[in-house]
């Protein structure tokens, strides 16, 4: 496993409300950038509640120095 760096931009959209941005940076451990970057989004959808909060994300994977 390889340390990703994922920046992101966050829309959050709580039920019958308003969305907002949240900027978000993690590492992701992972094989590949296709890889980070998957496991980064599954993260946020599985926050995700209907009729509760939903999480839409749009990330750049960048590869770490190792």
């Amino acid at each position: 496993m390889i340390p990703f760096i994922v920046k992101a931009t966050v829309s959050v959209t709580p039920y019958m409300g308003d969305t907002y941005d949240v900027e978000d940076i993690r590492i992701v451990m992972a094989k590949d950038t296709a890889e980070a970057y998957t496991k980064y989004k599954d993260y946020w959808q599985s926050k995700s509640e209907e009729y509760s909060i939903y999480y839409g994300v749009d990330c750049a994977v960048m590869e770490t120095i190792l």
